[in-house]
Order: C-alpha cells, then sequence, then structure tokens
C-alpha cells in the first residue's frame, strides 16, 4: 500500500526558515493521532519542538473555529458552567496584570468567554471610566455569548482586523492562543502595529519541554494533551525567535507552572487527568513551592510566558 500524504501544519514552515526545523524531521513521527483527529501525527523537531502534520491539507484558520456556533467547546450549553472550567486560569491572569491592565487600554487576544475580563471587573480597584477594555474572539459561540454578557463599555471585535487601524493598546494579551494560529508571525505583527510606544505584548504558551512529556515520556498524558488544534508546541528558544521575526523584543520569558505536584502524581500513578482535585487531600505549601521552583530552574513546567515590548 502506498504511503499516505501527509502535510505539515503552516507553523512548520516558520520553523524551517528559522532554522529549528527540516523536511527530515518530518519523517520522524512521534505518535499518530492527536485529540480531534485520529490520523494526525506529531513530529518531534531536532530542536525541539513539536508540530502536527495532517493526511489532508488542513488549514484550522478562521473557518475552523467560526463553525464553533455554541458552548461545546467548553464541553457545556451554560454561560457561568462555561466560565467556572476556566477560573483558575482567569482568576490568576486578572490577578496578576491587573496593575498593567488598570487605567490602560487593553485588547485580549481569542478571549474565549471573556472570563479574565469578568475576573478583572470584580477587583476592587477596577474603574471601568480609566480602563478601557477590548476582547477578540472568533468562535460564533463565545462571540455571541460576549455579545450577552458584557457590560457596553467592553469593546467587541470578531477579528483583529476589524479594530481600526489607528487604534493603539497598552497591553495585549494572548492567553493560550498562540499555538492555535495558523499564521502566527503575522498574525504578531499586526498586534505589533496596534502596540502604543510604551506596550507590552503578553504571550502565554503550552511548553514543549513539560516534564511530563519529556521527563516522564508519559504515554497516556501524549495521548490526552496532543491536540489538533495545538498546531506548535513552542521551547523557550523557538518563541524567543518567532517573537523577534515579528519585529518585538523579548523582555521576559519565563516558564510557569500551571498544574500542581499532585496532578502530576496521579498521572504517573494512574495515567489520568484530575489528580489536583482527586489527590487535594495531600497538597503542602512547601512541597509545592519547591516543585515548582524545581520546574521552573529546571526549564520543565507545562507553560512558558513571555513579555514582549517594540524596539
Amino acid at each position: 500500500m502506498a504511503e499516505q500524504n501527509y502535510l505539515p501544519c503552516s507553523p512548520f514552515t516558520d520553523l524551517e526558515r528559522l532554522g529549528f526545523a527540516s523536511r527530515e524531521d518530518l519523517n520522524k513521527v512521534f505518535q499518530v493521532g492527536v485529540r480531534g483527529d485520529s490520523t494526525a501525527r506529531v513530529h518531534v523537531t531536532s530542536s525541539g519542538q513539536f508540530i502536527l502534520s495532517f493526511l489532508e491539507k488542513k488549514a484550522l484558520g478562521n473557518d475552523h473555529y467560526q463553525e464553533k456556533d455554541d458552548l461545546t467547546y467548553w464541553n457545556v450549553s451554560d454561560y457561568q458552567k462555561a466560565l467556572q472550567k476556566c477560573y483558575g486560569d482567569d482568576k490568576r491572569r486578572a490577578d496578576d496584570f491587573a496593575p498593567s491592565i488598570f487605567g490602560k487600554k487593553w485588547l485580549d487576544v481569542g478571549c474565549g468567554l471573556g472570563g479574565a475580563t469578568q475576573e478583572l471587573m470584580k477587583l476592587p480597584k477596577f474603574n471601568s471610566k480609566d480602563t478601557q477594555i477590548s476582547l477578540v474572539e472568533i468562535q460564533s459561540g463565545a462571540l455571541k455569548a460576549l455579545h450577552e454578557h458584557m457590560p457596553s463599555h467592553v469593546r467587541i471585535y470578531s477579528a483583529i482586523d476589524a479594530i481600526e487601524k489607528s487604534e493603539r493598546f497598552d497591553i495585549i494579551t494572548l492567553f493560550h492562543v498562540y499555538e492555535h494560529l495558523d499564521t502566527p508571525i503575522h498574525i504578531l505583527m499586526q498586534l505589533r502595529n496596534l502596540l502604543s510606544p510604551e506596550g507590552r505584548v503578553v504571550i502565554e504558551i503550552p511548553h514543549a519541554d513539560d516534564i511530563l512529556i519529556k521527563g516522564h515520556k508519559l504515554e497516556a498524558f501524549h495521548k490526552f494533551t496532543f491536540w489538533e488544534e495545538h498546531l506548535v508546541l513552542h521551547t523557550k528558544h523557538s518563541l524567543q525567535a518567532f517573537i523577534e521575526e515579528a519585529g518585538l523584543m523579548v523582555e521576559s520569558l519565563n516558564g510557569y507552572q500551571r498544574y500542581p505536584l499532585t496532578n502530576h502524581l496521579y498521572w504517573l500513578k494512574e495515567g489520568k487527568p484530575g489528580g489536583h482535585e482527586v489527590l487535594k487531600h495531600l497538597h503542602n505549601d512547601a512541597l509545592e513551592d519547591a516543585y515548582q521552583k524545581y520546574l521552573r530552574n529546571s526549564w520543565q513546567t507545562d507553560t512558558l510566558i513571555a513579555i514582549c515590548k517594540l524596539h
């Protein structure tokens, strides 16, 4: 039987052009099948990034997301229940970036249901008169929910292109969005042009060097975490190169660990997610702090957070 024709996802071209990947990497298959596509292939480049290839040309661009016309993306049909599923991350992001957002113009790209905005608006120092919030979301179901549940002072856009080219923002965030983008460098260039002179772009993404992927080489986790919509998983080096190629400079790039030690223990013991709930009675602050520090220092966190600025 003839070998079926697989084509790499679009960001592969950028990785290849910047020297992180080669066509030979496509001959090495790390895994067959990901969430959402049982035939997709996962490849690991010689530089350590993970990329997807598809059996037929599959451009997961705007059309793919615009077709999601309800809240099944969150596996629920109720807005408040969907927000609750993302509460931990939304609350953390609101708390961490509130000092950079209050009194400024903030653009959240790929905001989903706007959970970070909802949490930000609950903070005591929030004032809608001096903080301008703009959201970009292309999923039609999420977009409808935003229009229904966001206050009138929040500006909602269905695409980056819908924003006036003369508009400038003090902070632009992409929280677990960049890995979804079909043309990541081009979109970052667009956002650079919307940035105020002293503005910052925050990019939070899953990390290719996650200890459960490379350190423990946990097959059950591989099957769970690789997804058709995550076209590339970056290392710190490739993320920095993409940012610089888009005409921005990296102010800081750090590892961050979203999931605690109990989550990892459960993966190692049972090969399943949810350990931070099942084993929460085992949580210990000192032990958790030490584990998080180890993961950060060894660059094996599950997440990377980059803060970028204009030259």
